[in-house]
């Protein structure tokens, strides 16, 4: 039966499970009497996937030393097919042999389990010392020290009786060095303990003992010079008897620091000669100077997909992957390596590359809409970079384009946009008459372009809505303003009111660029925008780094430059998210305003302002004074003041649910807006007064990530969603009730002295 069910089974993948159930005495393991507790996983047939055996209910391992890894005690055959049939089999149980000693002298060892024990031994303490109702059980002291000890016995014994049952091999080879990293020029040297033997090694993660036992590596001779991204593999084999495996894999810094994500269709368009997302691929770049080795790179994000043993890719090439090769092949006529699993998900997701030491090589989390180019949602283009060969920041939506034609362009470099840019600057959603609904387009170009049969429209499922009419140039620096319908109420070709409007309650926006005959050429611009205030417009505001955001507007400016975001009059000033030690979270917030405040909707008092991102909503009957500071925590706000010795002017709120994120979030004021009636029913929106996506890593301060500081805005006045606007604390655990500030500003002499603190 040798290797004849390989292209059926992943037999290292179930022989390994089997060993390490064995090794735990798992008696109702694979190879077991009862042959049980295990999931088949059956890939569909096109992938050509073999099956997969998972573990499930591991609840009586690690207690019998004895325990019998060949049979697992008395039983009928019929209920031991996998032991009787596999392992009965002379190379399947070598291969079993050789696995069970390459754990026992690997991840199944004395050396790595006491490791492992010791690092949950410390991280268990501090929980076990503050039990005081012994609500974990066993907290003492001394009851978990002998716990601890007597599993490390366990392991000892384990060990030294399955290597007594398995049969001992002759002993691997050794390496001069850990796995790891490596200079340039570096070599590994080998070496074995026996009295005889050869060493056979790989450097591309096969085994050097091929299937019926014959050499599958080199001889080694000497030092093994390393140029890239390498996992080495050895064994010795002395007169037809192989040792157990030794690997490692050894990384050369900055070997892959050119390898990019250069396109994804992750939402093809349908296609009758394909079912609908079985044209996805991903494909990435060498945008280096010399060949790279992908052997072991893997996809541990979003896709399923491990880039097999020798692939490489010369300087300026591409690869391609394939959820459905047979219909890849059919559609593009290129030929991808063999198709991943999952699909792309339509919603958008993160796609994480890593090396094969685990290192991510890069990660994109892409988007379904704006700011994301919408014409990649199920348009039939796919996402590729703005520059073909660098692409610094794969998370910034403005690193990306929509390809220049559906399908894609698999293979290649995507062709160069045809039609010049231009952007949605400003609109105008919630206007009462007189006024009216308005979309402003500006042409950043040094030239004029004509958008002329370019499309607006209010759902990016259906990007075709509107057509501009004919004659519509924008000139150089320019701008061209539509509105819904005329003063009377008629509705004319140049007025997309006959085509759709736009809700008050929040929605979308969007054009797209499309050539005389209708088609669209992958050229998108838009923005997605919540409820907004009578007469309020939004418009597009660039922060630092040149990221663009679209935000309410301090006034209309229809026609000409766009006058800045609106800022207040209740601002986020200050955010502890990742507290150090015994330090509590908290939101800061101000109203930057000169008069009181009511955090509610006038007419219906209990519709009151609420926090997203933490779920929190103000109680009733709250009014903020001028310039007033106030706190919002997750815990008592007596407790919040005591631990901190907060002012008693300084109101405390809290607590709220959740908790801010660690790794960043988007944290949002929200004020109740007027109520819309529709048949008969009220509904309310929230409108985002103040909101900041912070982060937890540059060009974000990153000393508030657990170092102890917290996060604080440099100026109150100022856009809030912008790095440049926030610092780190100047002390630990942050400075909740105080407003940190230049003295320069005017806002300075009007906080209370409490609440105040210059420099």
């Amino acid at each position: 039966m040798e290797g004849t069910l390989e292209p059926l089974i992943d037999m290292t993948g179930m022989l390994t499970m089997a060993a390490i159930e064995a090794f735990a005495g798992n008696s109702d393991g694979l190879f077991t009497k009862s042959g049980k507790n295990s999931f088949a996983v059956d890939f569909e047939p096109r992938h050509q996937y073999r099956r997969w055996y998972l573990p499930w209910d591991l609840d009586n391992g690690m207690t019998n030393v004895s325990f019998d890894i060949y049979a697992g005690g008395p039983g009928p055959q019929r209920n031991r097919p996998y032991q009787v049939h596999i392992l009965g089999d002379p190379w399947y149980r070598l291969q079993y042999r050789h696995l069970m000693n390459d754990l026992l002298d690997g991840p199944l060892s004395p050396a790595v389990f006491n490791g492992f024990l010791t690092e949950l031994e410390a991280a268990l303490a501090p929980a076990l010392a503050e039990d005081p109702n012994n609500m974990m059980g066993g907290a003492d002291p001394a009851a978990v020290a002998a716990g601890f000890q007597s599993l490390r016995q366990w392991i000892v014994d384990r060990g030294n009786h399955v290597r007594g049952q398995v049969g001992a091999l002759p002993a691997p080879p050794r390496f001069n060095r850990e796995a790891g990293a490596i200079g340039a020029g570096e070599t590994i040297t080998l070496s074995h303990t026996n009295a005889s033997g050869t060493i056979y090694f790989t450097t591309d993660g096969s085994d050097p003992r091929a299937i019926g036992g014959a050499p599958a590596g080199a001889v080694y001779s000497g030092p093994i010079p390393l140029d890239g991204t390498r996992h080495l593999r050895a064994r010795v084999l002395i007169s037809g008897v192989w040792s157990a495996l030794r690997e490692a894999t050894f990384t050369l810094p900055g070997h892959l620091s050119g390898l990019i994500i250069s396109e994804i269709m992750y939402r093809p368009s349908r296609d009758s000669s394909a079912p609908f997302n079985e044209l996805e691929f991903i494909e990435v770049k060498n945008t280096g100077g010399s060949a790279m080795d992908l052997s072991g790179l893997r996809f541990s994000a979003g896709i399923d997909y491990r880039f097999p043993v020798g692939a490489s890719l010369a300087p300026g090439a591409f690869m391609v992957i394939a959820e459905n090769p047979d219909h890849f092949n059919r559609r593009h006529g290129r030929l991808p390596f063999e198709g991943y699993r999952r699909q792309l998900s339509n919603d958008g997701e993160t796609l994480t590359l890593r090396d094969a030491l685990g290192q991510a090589v890069f990660r994109v989390r892409y988007r379904p809409g704006a700011p994301w180019p919408v014409l990649a949602n199920g348009h039939g283009f796919s996402l590729v970079p703005v520059d073909p060969d660098a692409n610094p920041d794969p998370d910034d939506p403005s690193s990306w384009r929509a390809s220049s034609a559906p399908g894609g362009s698999p293979g290649t470099d995507d062709p160069e946009p045809v039609f010049a840019p231009v952007l949605v600057n400003e609109i105008l959603s919630h206007s009462p008459a007189p006024l009216r609904d308005m979309i402003e387009l500006f042409n950043p170009n040094d030239r004029a372009v004509d958008v002329s049969g370019w499309f607006l429209t209010d759902r990016r499922s259906e990007p075709t809505r509107w057509r501009i009419p004919d004659e519509s140039v924008i000139e150089a620096g320019g701008y061209l303003v539509f509105e819904e319908s005329d003063a009377d109420g008629t509705i004319g070709s140049e007025h997309f009111g006959a085509a759709f409007s736009l809700s008050s309650q929040g929605e979308e926006i969007h054009l797209s660029a499309a050539d005389p005959e209708g088609n669209l050429s992958g050229y998108s611009h838009g923005f997605a925008f919540g409820a907004a205030e009578e007469n309020v417009s939004f418009g597009r505001h660039l922060a630092s780094g040149g990221v663009e955001h679209f935000v309410r507007q301090k006034s209309r400016s229809f026609g000409a430059a766009n006058q800045g975001p609106a800022v207040g009059p209740l601002v986020i000033t200050e955010l502890m998210y990742h507290p150090a030690g015994t330090h509590h979270e908290f939101i800061e917030l101000m109203n930057v305003s000169d008069s009181s405040l009511p955090l509610h909707d006038p007419a219906h008092p209990w519709n009151t302002w609420r926090i997203a991102g933490v779920d929190y909503h103000f109680p009733e009957g709250v009014v903020l004074a001028p310039r007033e500071i106030v706190l919002v925590v997750p815990v008592a706000p007596s407790d919040f003041r005591s631990r901190y010795a907060i002012d008693p002017e300084i109101r405390i709120f809290g607590p709220y649910s959740g908790a801010l994120s660690n790794g960043g979030e988007l944290i949002r004021i929200r004020m109740p807006g007027a109520p819309v009636v529709v048949g008969g029913l009220s509904s309310f929106s929230y409108i985002d007064l103040d909101a900041v996506n912070y982060g937890d890593r540059s060009p974000w301060p990153v000393e508030p990530d657990g170092s102890g500081p917290s996060l604080e805005r440099i100026d109150p006045l100022a856009f809030a969603d912008d790095p440049q606007n926030w610092r780190s604390s100047s002390t630990a655990g942050g400075t909740p009730g105080l407003v940190v500030m230049n003295k320069a500003d005017p806002i300075i002499g009007e906080l209370p002295v409490a609440s105040a603190v210059t420099f």
